[in-house]
Order: structure tokens, then C-alpha cells, then sequence
């Protein structure tokens, strides 16, 4: 396994080399870059990207759905123990409000698990905490030290809730429960309850619940951050995929990605009835081109080439390719063969009247292709050498001819290249 550094060096280097250079590594680099981008998406992104319930598990929303769905459950249990033991005491009123808020909670439970509406959940969440905790304040008045089941109201607002809806759920309920507590001095805990009592408890809520709040804060904070990275990420990876399918000088998808999408525009054709039309040309006398006016201008003339290429291939299914060097090729599923060969014959024609100076092709003067054609119909079986084998046949047989002409592959061209 390369090392991450080493796997950045491999694309970097590859994609700047030209393609015709690095023809004969194809295979070991498809295998490589693959390999890169494969631990590269697992490492860096599906790890932090697991969906459940429609959620990223690493997103705040998870852990408010999380948190408000198990405190729910919990919360329905502790209520129906309460609410028995309420009315096995005869405390008849908190057996009420324990009741009331255990309806509620199952009720939320069993439609969160049926709709999966996170509002809807949070919401009850907080109608629950206001609708157990004023009225369990009022009725115990801090008997057995009930006041510290107040302590949660922030932590679950602020979480459901974020951290500005949830601040100001809290202020509410403080709004509502301080007042309270409040009157209760000198009558509460049979006159223990004290002016030091309250203003513990007051000083306890609001700390915990700044508390609560900044560590909201960081988190969302953070997680802003890794969903920045992660965006980053993504947009990388795609980049590389890219620069691991494309000719970097030309723009056009590479040999590597003709190869990938052979297979799937094979079976295309097959299981529509139409005909798989692949092609190769490649600029005559090219080596001469570069040799008298420098491999500068053979570059530019390669992306002129490319630009009528890509012209000429209008559908969105139309493939363009460079295979390395001065070698195009052509993929694309047509309803007609004849329509194939026109296409071919354009390419051609459109080069030719470019007029790009050549003086050294064969007394023309100006740059001209020649291509070979090979049409696929039917159940034919074939592997992508085979067919590539069959096209560069039929190339050859254009150049035999003079050049600047297009040939269709046929069984005779087995005999003419042995």
C-alpha cells in the first residue's frame, strides 16, 4: 500500500506525463488509482458519512433524534413506574400529571418510529418537559429534592432545540419555575427552604445551563467545520476521479476510461437492438508535423483536432477519446450504421478543411486523419482488444490506401495484415 503522499505523487505524475508515454503502464496505473481512490473515499469520507433514519450519523440532527427518541422511551418507563406509585400512595395529582406525560411520550415514540418527523419529535420533547416539570414543582414543592429533575429541561431543549430556540425554551421555563420557587421560601421542606436555597438552585440552573450551551456551541462548531472538510473532500476525490479519465492536454476522456465504459455501452447496444460503432483515427504523417514545426504547435493542433472532434459528437451519449499520441477514438450507440460512417467521414472532411498547414503529408499541404471503423449488431461477443484490434485493422487499411480516408473493418482485413 503507498503511503498518501507517494499516491498523490503517482496522479500527479501520470496525469502530466503525455499518454502516449504512458501507454505501456495503463494497466498497472488503472489498478493503482483505483486502488487510491477506493481507500481514499473509505478513509475520508464514508467514514464520517453512514446514513441512518435518513441522518448523517456524525450530524447534530442525528444526536437530537437520537437523544429525544431514547429519552422518550426511558422517560415513558420511569413515568409508569411513578404514576403506579403515586396511586398506590394515593398522591393522586402527580399519578395525573405522570400519566398525562407518559400518553404523551408513547404516543411520540410510536409516531417518530412510524414518520420519522424530527420537528414533531423534538416539539413533544418539550411539551413534555414543561407539562412534567412545572406541575411536579408545584404539587411536591422540593419534597425528596424533586427540584434537581428541573436540572435536564436546558440540557434537552438546547439540544432538540438548537441553541437559540432551546436558550429561549429555557428562559420560559426559568421564567415560569423561579417565581414558583421563589414563593416557596420559608414554607417549603417545613421552613427549610431559604432565600440561600433559591439562590443556590437559581445560580446552579443558570450555570448548567451555560453550560450546556457552550458545549452546543462548540459542537455545531465543529461539526460546521467537518462538514466543510468533508465538502472539500468530496470535491477532491471527484477531481481526482477526473484526472484519472481524462488527457490533460486535450480534455477527453483517456484509454483507461474507454476500457470502464466499454463493457457498459456494449451491453447498451446489445440490449436496445442497436449498433456499437467504435472508431480510431489518428493524424497523418504526425511524427513529420512535430518534427519541422516543434512539438508546441503539434499540441495545438492536437486541441484543434479535439474541438471539431467534440463538435462532431453532439449527443451527450457520443464519446470522445484520446487514446495517446496523435490517436482519437470514438464510441457511440447509434440505430444505424450508415449514420456512423457519416459521423466518421465528417470528422475527417471538417480536419481537412481547417486548412492547418502540413507540408510534409504527402504533397496535400495541409493536415488530414485517417480512420478505421468497426460496427457491432446483434449477440456478437467480443472483448474490448478484439474490437480495438479490428478498428486499428481497418486503420492500417486506410493508410495502405493512401490516407485521408475512412475504412470500415471487415473479415478481409485478417487476411490483408497476417
Amino acid at each position: 500500500m503507498l503511503t498518501l503522499n507517494r499516491q498523490f505523487g503517482l496522479i500527479v505524475y501520470l496525469c502530466g506525463q503525455d499518454s502516449s508515454k504512458t501507454k505501456d503502464f495503463s494497466v498497472t496505473a488503472d489498478t493503482k488509482l483505483k486502488e487510491i481512490h477506493h481507500n481514499y473515499s473509505n478513509l475520508m469520507i464514508s467514514k464520517y458519512l453512514t446514513i441512518k433514519d435518513g441522518l448523517n450519523i456524525e450530524s447534530p440532527d442525528y444526536l437530537r433524534s437520537r437523544l429525544s427518541y431514547y429519552s422518550l422511551f426511558i422517560a415513558s418507563l420511569f413515568l409508569l413506574f411513578f404514576c403506579i406509585y403515586n396511586i398506590l400512595t394515593d398522591v393522586y395529582w402527580v399519578a395525573l400529571v405522570d400519566g398525562i406525560a407518559l400518553i404523551l411520550t408513547t404516543t411520540a415514540i410510536f409516531d417518530y418510529y412510524h414518520h420519522k418527523n424530527l420537528q414533531r419529535l423534538d416539539n413533544t420533547v418539550i411539551v413534555v418537559l414543561y407539562f412534567l416539570f412545572v406541575p411536579l414543582t408545584l404539587i411536591t414543592k422540593n419534597q425528596d429534592f424533586t427540584l434537581i429533575w428541573t436540572f435536564f429541561f436546558p440540557l434537552f431543549a438546547i439540544i432538540t432545540k438548537g441553541q437559540h430556540s432551546g436558550l429561549i425554551h429555557t428562559a420560559v421555563f426559568y421564567s415560569i419555575i423561579f417565581p414558583i420557587v421563589f414563593m416557596g421560601i420559608g414554607e417549603w421542606q417545613n421552613g427549610a427552604w431559604s432565600d440561600k436555597s433559591f439562590l443556590r438552585f437559581a445560580l446552579a440552573s443558570l450555570l448548567l445551563t451555560y453550560i450546556i450551551f457552550y458545549f452546543k456551541k462548540s459542537h455545531d462548531q465543529v461539526y460546521d467545520k467537518l462538514r466543510g472538510l468533508l465538502t472539500k473532500q468530496k470535491m477532491l476525490s471527484k477531481e481526482m476521479e477526473m484526472l484519472s479519465i481524462t488527457d490533460p492536454l486535450t480534455g477527453l476522456y483517456n484509454r483507461r476510461h474507454l476500457q470502464q465504459t466499454f463493457l457498459r455501452e456494449f451491453n447498451r447496444a446489445r440490449r436496445d437492438g442497436h449498433y456499437l460503432c467504435f472508431f480510431i483515427f489518428d493524424l497523418d504523417h504526425f511524427k513529420e508535423y512535430n518534427d519541422n514545426y516543434g512539438h508546441g504547435q503539434g499540441d495545438i493542433v492536437l486541441c484543434q483536432v479535439t474541438d471539431i472532434f467534440k463538435d462532431c459528437m453532439r449527443r451527450s451519449s457520443d464519446l470522445a477519446f484520446r487514446f495517446g499520441g496523435e490517436e482519437f477514438c470514438g464510441l457511440l450507440v447509434t440505430n444505424n450504421d450508415h449514420d456512423a460512417n457519416l459521423l466518421v467521414d465528417e470528422i475527417r472532411r471538417k480536419v481537412e478543411a481547417k486548412n492547418i498547414k502540413h507540408t510534409h503529408n504527402d504533397g496535400r499541404g495541409v493536415l488530414t486523419i485517417s480512420a478505421g471503423i468497426h460496427i457491432l449488431h446483434g449477440d456478437t461477443k467480443i472483448s474490448f482488444t478484439d474490437l480495438y484490434q479490428a478498428a486499428d485493422r481497418a486503420l492500417y487499411q486506410a493508410k495502405a490506401r493512401g490516407r485521408n480516408c475512412c475504412v470500415n473493418y471487415t473479415a478481409e482485413h485478417e487476411k490483408l495484415i497476417t
